[in-house]
């Protein structure tokens, strides 16, 4: 994608503005008013007066325009418009409009997107090509699963969301699910094809999966019961055989109408502003995060016994992460 920003400034005024004067501005502008070679004129109130001495000598109607002219190497989509010096759009002049190769000419009434005259000094002209195609090489459109049916085929009742990777897995939830778990992986070499995991009865309706967090050991999983809405929870399985993992300092929870969970941590009863709204965890450290968005908290466990280390304060925290070094 090529960008061509160009800076200009209104052009200093003429002693008296007749309507003689309009073919020799409009060939100045059209000199200046071109890509590729900054220029700078201070701008003067008297400027101002003559486009509208001009206006009104030529027509009680008409606004002169100013000419913007470009040139295309090759034949290119475009986009364009004209912004403020503080990059504040001002008129969108043509989206996606198809341009040959060569120079063109548009003209700019120096109207805002509101239709009111501009009285900016500075603006900036910028114009965006591109040459994008899309080549359809004979995938499904739509479900791209290696199984036409089956627990391996990608449906959901929601959008899969949050993901995590590790190893040769990532792990996702798939927001609220009816009969079926909304926690999953898929092997990175074959994404076509998901397995289930805690999978229960076919009447079940489980943890409404919000966050998905790894350290490669376990995989740690927040969400709601959908229908006992003031209920949240995290609870986590491992990698190696996506058991459930059973915290020293974790309490079972049960969802309304779907599984028993052995073992929970960051369990909130009756409180729907709980929602967990963000969750992280240190691959070599010791701690998990958990963010509560209108609790306007984080907290803090130890990853492996579950146990709250600590409630930290902060306003209205959303999705967490951790970098390379556990910070």
């Amino acid at each position: 994608m090529n960008f061509h920003p160009h800076i200009f400034r209104t052009l200093p005024a003429y002693a008296r503005a007749s309507p003689a004067n309009t073919n020799q501005l409009n060939s100045i502008l059209g000199s200046l008013f071109r890509l590729g070679t900054p220029f700078k004129h201070p701008i003067s109130k008297s400027f101002v007066a003559l486009i509208i001495n001009l206006w009104f000598a030529t027509s009680e109607a008409q606004v002169i325009s100013i000419p913007l002219k470009f040139e295309l190497k090759e034949a290119a989509t475009t986009s364009a418009g004209i912004y403020s010096i503080d990059s504040i759009l001002i008129r969108t002049l043509w989206s996606n409009v198809w341009y040959p190769a060569g120079e063109h000419t548009v003209l700019w009434d120096r109207k805002n997107d509101y239709g009111k005259i501009s009285t900016d000094k500075t603006y900036i002209v910028k114009i965006l090509s591109n040459n994008v195609k899309y080549e359809w090489e004979g995938a499904f459109i739509g479900n791209t699963s290696d199984s036409m049916t089956g627990p391996a085929k990608h449906r959901y009742f929601s959008r899969p969301n949050s993901m995590a990777i590790t190893g040769d897995y990532a792990y996702y939830t798939s927001g609220y699910a009816e009969g079926i778990t909304s926690a999953y992986k898929f092997k990175l070499t074959n994404p076509q094809n998901k397995t289930a995991i805690l999978n229960g009865e076919f009447n079940d309706v489980d943890q409404m999966g919000y966050f998905t967090a790894s350290d490669g050991k376990y995989v740690y999983w927040a969400g709601i019961d959908p229908f006992n809405t003031g209920l949240s929870f995290v609870y986590a399985t491992g990698v190696k055989a996506d058991e459930e993992i059973v915290f020293q300092d974790g309490m079972s929870v049960s969802t309304k109408y779907g599984r028993t969970y052995k073992s929970a941590i960051d369990v909130i009863t009756d409180n729907d502003s709980a929602h967990p709204s963000g969750m992280a965890v240190q691959s070599k450290g010791n701690f998990l995060f958990v963010a509560h968005q209108r609790l306007n908290q984080v907290h803090v466990f130890h990853k492996n016994s579950g146990r709250l280390v600590q409630k930290l304060s902060m306003i209205a925290p959303r999705q967490l992460t951790v970098d390379m070094n556990d910070r």
